[in-house]
């Protein structure tokens, strides 16, 4: 027995076929073996991660790694409450393209085109921003591009693959008894008793005033 290792490099996309010859001399002749591959572009669409505290606007980037001119794209992702849409805007990769986004639902929709049919410039880097207005409790919530696309200048949609990002809320979360005894004791008497509060969150938190 024998082991080969057949290496391909492509250096564009599209099917490829082809045949390799095994030379032996096998009573059954030369064996014969198919190549095939379907080698693609790698065309990616990252959303990034972004902290902020609770009640502040933050801007969440997005970003794109593509082999092949891009003239648009899109994005959709389930938005959470805790997540208020505010805009979003290109970067500096842009032409004349044009930015729209839209929430509908729970749907957050980004969009950009170029009017004229012009290619977003660069081959990484981001692409553009989105903000959003935090509120709710603190934690994580995930922002995972469920229906994506980039067009080339055919029209054709050649995303190879896309990433989820993360927004992330800090703030402030009171505890403590929702009691609190002074027991029995004459009338006469004055009675003090120790009340804790905690910060059971993960920002600062202010007392203002006790009524």
């Amino acid at each position: 027995s024998a082991s080969f290792t057949f290496k391909f490099a492509p250096m564009e996309k599209g099917a490829v076929t082809a045949t390799a010859t095994v030379a032996s001399n096998s009573i059954s002749g030369n064996g014969i073996i198919s190549l095939v591959a379907d080698p693609f572009a790698v065309n990616e669409i990252h959303v990034g991660n972004v902290i902020g505290y609770c009640d502040s606007i933050v801007a969440l980037p997005i970003s794109m790694n593509n082999m092949e001119d891009i003239l648009g794209f899109q994005i959709e992702a389930n938005l959470n409450d805790a997540l208020e849409f505010v805009d979003f805007t290109l970067s500096d990769r842009k032409t004349d393209h044009v930015a729209t986004g839209v929430v509908s639902g729970t749907t957050l929709r980004l969009m950009a085109y170029s009017p004229s049919g012009a290619a977003f410039t660069g081959d990484d880097g981001e692409i553009g921003t989105v903000r959003f207005r935090l509120h709710g409790m603190y934690g994580n919530y995930y922002l995972n591009p469920t229906k994506a696309l980039l067009a080339d200048a055919l029209g054709e949609n050649v995303l190879s693959a896309k990433y989820q990002g993360r927004v992330t809320v800090r703030s402030p979360r009171i505890n403590g008894n929702n009691a609190l005894s002074f027991g029995s004791s004459p009338v006469t008497e004055m009675v003090s008793r120790e009340y804790t509060i905690q910060n059971n969150g993960n920002a600062a938190m202010r007392i203002d005033q006790v009524v």
